[in-house]
C-alpha cells in the first residue's frame, strides 16, 4: 500500500472506531465514577435515538440499566422498542418494569395504554384490574377502564320483538313470526314459529295449530293431538299450555295435569305462580299451595315467576320478596319490582325512585330520582333510564354504557342484550369485559 493512501485512510479507520467504540464499546470501559459513564451512555443514547439508530440506543440503555436500575432507565428502554416498532419487546419490557417497581402508576399506565392503542381492550380492563390489585389507582387508569371494559358491538338482525338469552337461545319476532336466535343474533334454526317459548333442555312451540316440542336442532321432538293456543318449556315434568283460554299444565307425554288457571308460569325450581280471578298463588309441582294468596305475582317475559330462589308478590303493603318455601326474605316493601335475571341484583321502585336489592332483600343501590326506570341486572349490568333514554350501569352505579337506547333489556352471561334502536329491536355484544 503506498504512502500517500496510508495517510488517508489511517485517519479514517480510528475515526470510525472510535464511533463504533462509543455506541457498542462502552461496556469496556472502566470507570470508578458510574454517573459520568451513565451520563456517556445515555448522551450516546439520545444522539442514536435521533438518527433513528434504535439498535445501538437500546445497547446503551441496557447498560445503563446494569449500572443504575431505575424505573426513568427502563421507561427510556421501553421508548426505544415503542420507538422502534417492537410491539413485543415493549410489552416485555413494561411487564418487568410492574414487576420490578409495582407501586409505580407508570409502568401500570404504560401498559394499559399499549393494550388500549392496540385495541386489545380485554386486556386493557385486566392490566387495570390487576394494577388495583397492586394497590396503584390513578384517574387515567380509571378512565381506560371505562373506555375499554364494556365495548360492545351490535350483531344481528332487525326485529319487532326481541327477548333476552334463556338457555342457548333467545327468542325473538320479525314479520310476525318467532324465531330462535343462537350467540350470533341469527336464526339457528330454519323454521319459524307462531309462538315460542324459551328454551330448557326442549323449546315448547305451536305451528298452524299444532303444538309440539323441540329439540336444540329445531327437530320434533314430542307432538300433541290437542290444540293448545300457547304452550311453554318442559320444566319438573310440568309444561304450562293455554287451551281454550284457558292456563293449564301438560306433562312430558301431553298428559293434563293440575287444574286449569286464569293465569299459570312455568315451573322454575319448584315453583310455579297461578291465579283465579283477582288472587295469586304460589304452588309446587303437586298443584299444593305453598304461599299466598297475593294481589300480584311479579313474571318475566318467558314466563317464570322464579330466578335466582326469589319471587316478588304483593300484599297490602306493597311487593315482598319471599323464597320458593313462599316464607319472607328480608324485611322490605315496595311499590314495584322486576324479576331476578341472571344476577342476584334486581331493581325495585320505593317512594317513586328506582333502586336496587339483592336476592336477601338488602338495598345494595339506593333509589334514586335519577332512574326514571329500571332492569334487572344480569352479567353484572342492569339498564337504567335516565333523561328518557336507557344506558347501563356496573354494580358501583356507574354508568359504564352511555348510549342512550330507545329500550333496553338484560345482559345474558354470553354477553348479549337485547336494545331498541331506531325504532326495531337488535342485541348489543359485549367485545370486551372485566375478567374474574
Amino acid at each position: 500500500m503506498g504512502t500517500k493512501l496510508k495517510k488517508i485512510l489511517i485517519p479514517l479507520v480510528i475515526a470510525l472506531l472510535a464511533a463504533v467504540g462509543w455506541v457498542v464499546g462502552l461496556g469496556a470501559i472502566q470507570r470508578e465514577d458510574n454517573s459520568t459513564e451513565i451520563a456517556q451512555y445515555l448522551s450516546v443514547a439520545r444522539q442514536q435515538m435521533q438518527l433513528e439508530a434504535y439498535g445501538a440506543a437500546i445497547t446503551c440503555y441496557e447498560r445503563v440499566i446494569e449500572l443504575e436500575d431505575t424505573l426513568a432507565h427502563n421507561q427510556l428502554l421501553a421508548e426505544a422498542y415503542r420507538y422502534m416498532g417492537r410491539s413485543r419487546q415493549y410489552q416485555d419490557t413494561l411487564e418487568e418494569i410492574i414487576v420490578k417497581f409495582p407501586k409505580e402508576a407508570a409502568g401500570h399506565e404504560a401498559l394499559a395504554n399499549h393494550y388500549y392503542e392496540a385495541e386489545r381492550y380485554t386486556d386493557c380492563v385486566a392490566a387495570v384490574i390487576s394494577a388495583a390489585e397492586a394497590g396503584v389507582r390513578t384517574d387515567r387508569l380509571t378512565e381506560l377502564y371505562l373506555w375499554c371494559a364494556y365495548r360492545y358491538a351490535l350483531v344481528g338482525g332487525n326485529y319487532e320483538e326481541a327477548n333476552c338469552f334463556s338457555g342457548p337461545y333467545a327468542v325473538a319476532r320479525a314479520e310476525g313470526r318467532f324465531l330462535y336466535l343462537n350467540e350470533n343474533a341469527a336464526p339457528a334454526m330454519l323454521q319459524s314459529f307462531d309462538t315460542a317459548s324459551d328454551f330448557t333442555a326442549t323449546g315448547g312451540v305451536t305451528v298452524d295449530g299444532n303444538s309440539y316440542f323441540i329439540d336444540k336442532e329445531g327437530l320434533k321432538y314430542l307432538a300433541s293431538e290437542e290444540t293448545y293456543e300457547r304452550l311453554w318449556a318442559m320444566s319438573e315434568n310440568r309444561a304450562a299450555a293455554v287451551k281454550d283460554g284457558r292456563y293449564v299444565y301438560v306433562n312430558s307425554v301431553f298428559q293434563p295435569v293440575l287444574d286449569s288457571y286464569d293465569h299459570a308460569t312455568s315451573f322454575a325450581e319448584g315453583v310455579a305462580a297461578v291465579r283465579n280471578g283477582d288472587q295469586w298463588s304460589l304452588i309446587n309441582a303437586a298443584g299444593a299451595r305453598i304461599g299466598g294468596p297475593y294481589q300480584d305475582v311479579k313474571i318475566d317475559e318467558y314466563n317464570y315467576c322464579s330466578r335466582q330462589g326469589r319471587v316478588f308478590v304483593k300484599t297490602d303493603g306493597g311487593y315482598i320478596l319471599v323464597d320458593t318455601s313462599g316464607k319472607q326474605v328480608g324485611q322490605e316493601r315496595f311499590e314495584d319490582a322486576a324479576p331476578f335475571f341472571t344476577d342476584t341484583w334486581t331493581a325495585v321502585r320505593r317512594d317513586g325512585k328506582w333502586g336496587f336489592v339483592d336476592r336477601d332483600g338488602a338495598v345494595v343501590i339506593e333509589p334514586t330520582e335519577a332512574y326514571e326506570e329500571a332492569r334487572p341486572f344480569g352479567n353484572g349490568l342492569a339498564a337504567v333510564k335516565i333523561e328518557g333514554g336507557w344506558s347501563f350501569i356496573s354494580r358501583a352505579g356507574v354508568v359504564v354504557i352511555d348510549s342512550m337506547f330507545m329500550d333496553a333489556k338484560c345482559f345474558s352471561d354470553n354477553g348479549l342484550c337485547p336494545v331498541k334502536i331506531g325504532g326495531v329491536w337488535r342485541y348489543i355484544k359485549l367485545t370486551s369485559r372485566p375478567q374474574g
